[in-house]
């Protein structure tokens, strides 16, 4: 194990800026595949190579020369394991920075109506990143209640509209708890 974390350590000491950033929200989200133009338009000033395309690119290419992510097509994704060593190398300033950013960008590409016929495919493929984002925002306490209570009030929203009332309250109410 700690031959497998100095590797990772290495290879994140090499990355360009922009490639040590992507990893890093990478490893915040789901391991289930990431839409490549989503990234791209997510918002953030942290993150300057979205809104970049030509930026994004090689961030991506840098953390492909390391087999860090993998890519088919216009998704992406990051092994569980990976995401696991590059979670464990960040201090907590980088960890916040990285729930920000990938929480602005789980939020940017959220459909408004998940529950709609229209907006539920979305908000189905992005569901594990939402579960997991919630997950790792409750573990700072106090730092990061009030966007947890905001992505548990459209979690809970999205549960209620399925049908699936009491699971939909317990959401909205932890996420009142929160505030």
């Amino acid at each position: 194990h700690d031959t497998l974390t100095a590797s990772v350590q290495l290879i994140l000491d090499s990355l360009s800026p922009d490639a040590l950033a992507l990893a890093c929200l990478f490893s915040t989200v789901s391991s289930s595949p990431l839409s490549v133009k989503e990234i791209n338009e997510a918002p953030g000033d942290e993150w300057h190579f979205m809104g970049e395309v030509l930026s994004l690119e090689d961030a991506l290419g840098g953390l492909l020369q390391y087999s860090l992510i993998e890519r088919e097509g216009d998704e992406v994704q990051m092994h569980e394991l990976v995401q696991h060593l590059i979670w464990a190398s960040m201090d907590v300033s980088r960890l916040v920075s990285a729930l920000v950013a990938a929480e602005a960008l789980v939020l940017q590409s959220l459909p408004q109506d998940g529950g709609s016929l229209v907006g539920r495919p979305q908000m189905e493929r992005l569901l594990p990143h939402l579960l997991q984002l919630i997950a790792n925002m409750e573990a700072f306490d106090e730092l990061l209640q009030a966007p947890t209570a905001f992505l548990l009030n459209r979690l809970g929203s999205y549960y209620s509209s399925r049908g699936e009332e009491e699971h939909g309250r317990e959401l909205l109410q932890k996420g009142l708890n929160y505030l």
